[in-house]
């Protein structure tokens, strides 16, 4: 168990993520056996079911969690990451397993309606993004990524590359777009529609599997990196950059103050002079020591929630 490793005094440790089948949860899967859904796999009606019953008020919410319920044991420690719909399984865990240390894990920038939810539940707040902890009154640990990923070999076929859900960045992204093409730049953009139905102009219907996705990183000379107004916290494009060593182009202002900042490797928009874009994207990548990347590997970000309980 990864716990044991790294702490020698804690016995169990269960992740319980949004997805079981997902790049992330497979690659926990290869550290750590307890890994869970939160919810039960389901076809589409029983999920729309699911959802409304627990949107609602009505009791046996615990009808729709995963097999780890049956699992679960009491000094363990679980990890709650915050892609959830009902926030009463805090509530259900400590008082089916009283001694377990129950971790939520704020994945995204706060939900302000879960964060008051959760504020006065048997809990701890975790958060990735070091804003929300001040703004909250969280903890902090850093966003992380897995050093068992394989940096592919692939032939440069695209100066930079965009792959993520529209979330009301779209004019934004498309003007991007033609920055970069203004500027002889060759950019791939896969911008996904928040609609599943009626799929606006511009935008893709289905999500980019993960293998794919990274296909395409590593035949990008960077990744372009776009956060949420007022997030500081790291996201999963800018682990990639640091862990598959591409360059990053990113609005986050704040990412200079993180120990593997480099101007070389890093270009931060409304900050940098875009006219240097060119420039930045022809010179070659710095390579960070492999002492700092390993602070944002898994393992160490399992171990940071024992180091700072």
């Amino acid at each position: 168990m990864v716990a044991e490793e790294q702490t020698g005094n804690e016995k169990d440790v269960f992740i319980l993520y949004p997805d079981n089948s997902s790049f992330i949860a497979k690659q926990i899967k290869l550290r750590n056996e307890d890994t869970f859904s939160i919810y039960k796999e389901l076809s589409l009606l029983p999920r729309m079911a699911r959802k409304f019953h627990l949107n609602s008020k009505f009791p046996f919410k615990h009808l729709w969690y995963g097999d780890w319920k049956e699992k679960l044991t009491d000094g363990s420690t679980v990890i709650l990451f915050d892609s959830i719909f009902d926030v009463e399984i805090v509530e259900w865990i400590k008082k089916k397993k009283k001694n377990s240390r129950l971790i939520f894990w704020f994945w995204n920038p706060v939900n302000e309606d879960m964060y008051k939810k959760l504020k006065n539940r048997n809990c701890e707040l975790w958060s990735f993004d070091p804003e929300d902890c001040k703004n909250y009154g969280m903890k902090y640990n850093t966003q992380f990524y897995f050093n068992t990923v394989e940096k592919s070999k692939e032939t440069i076929e695209y100066d930079i590359v965009f792959v993520g859900k529209d979330k009301g960045r779209f004019d934004y992204l498309k003007d991007l777009q033609d920055t970069f093409s203004e500027q002889g730049l060759h950019a791939y953009f896969h911008i996904v529609s928040d609609k599943k139905w009626n799929v606006p102009k511009g935008r893709v219907k289905d999500s980019m599997s993960y293998p794919v996705l990274i296909q395409h990183v590593a035949k990008s000379k960077a990744i372009l990196d776009i956060v949420q107004a007022g997030q500081s916290g790291l996201t999963l494009r800018s682990m990639e950059s640091l862990f598959l060593e591409k360059k990053l182009i990113t609005n986050n202002a704040l990412i200079n103050k993180y120990d593997f900042y480099r101007r070389e490797n890093i270009f931060i928009l409304g900050l940098d002079n875009p006219d240097e874009l060119p420039d930045f994207l022809n010179t070659s990548y710095f390579k960070i020591h492999e002492e700092t990347i390993e602070e944002y590997d898994f393992d160490q970000w399992i171990k940071r929630f024992y180091e700072y309980s």
